[in-house]
C-alpha cells in the first residue's frame, strides 16, 4: 500500500499562501511610495505658481490626482483568506487524519486562489497609478520646459 503522508504538500501549500501574502505587503509598500511622490508632486505644481490657464492645469494636475485617487483607494484594508479557523469549523477535529490533511489542503488552495486573485486586481490598479504618475511627470516637465517659460 502506498505511503500517504500528505504533510509535506500541505506544507508546500502553506508556504505558498504564505509568499502571496507577501507579494501583497509589497504592492502596499510601492503604493504608499507612489502615493507619497504623487502628494509631494502636487505640493510643488502648487507652490511653483505656473502662469496656467484652466486646461493646462487641468492637464497638469489630471494625471496625479487619479494616481493619487488611486493609490488612496488601494490604502484601504482588503480581507484576504487564511488557514481554517477551528472556531468557524469545529467539524475538523472530529475528521480522521488523512480526511483532515484532504480538507485543509483544499482551504489552503481555495484561500491562495482566491488571494492570488485580489492581488492581481491590486497589481493592476498600483499599473494603472504608476502609469499615471509617470505620464503626468512627462506632461510637468513640458510645463517646466515650455508653458513655464
Amino acid at each position: 500500500m502506498p505511503d500517504n503522508n500528505l504533510q509535506p504538500l500541505l506544507d508546500t501549500q502553506q508556504n505558498e499562501l504564505a509568499a502571496v501574502a507577501h507579494t501583497s505587503d509589497s504592492v502596499e509598500s510601492r503604493n504608499l511610495g507612489i502615493f507619497a511622490a504623487n502628494i509631494a508632486i502636487l505640493i510643488y505644481i502648487g507652490q511653483a505658481s505656473f502662469t496656467l490657464v484652466g486646461w493646462q492645469t487641468a492637464l497638469l494636475t489630471g494625471p496625479f490626482v487619479l494616481s493619487a485617487a488611486l493609490n488612496f483607494w488601494l490604502l484601504f484594508p482588503i480581507q484576504y483568506k487564511s488557514n481554517a479557523n477551528l472556531a468557524d469549523h469545529p467539524e475538523y477535529l472530529t475528521l480522521d487524519t488523512e480526511s483532515l490533511m484532504l480538507q485543509l489542503i483544499s482551504d489552503t488552495i481555495a484561500a491562495v486562489d482566491y488571494n492570488k486573485k485580489v492581488n492581481k486586481k491590486r497589481l493592476l490598479m498600483f499599473q494603472a497609478s504608476t502609469s499615471a504618475t509617470i505620464i503626468g511627470v512627462l506632461i510637468l516637465f513640458v510645463t517646466i520646459k515650455v508653458w513655464a517659460t
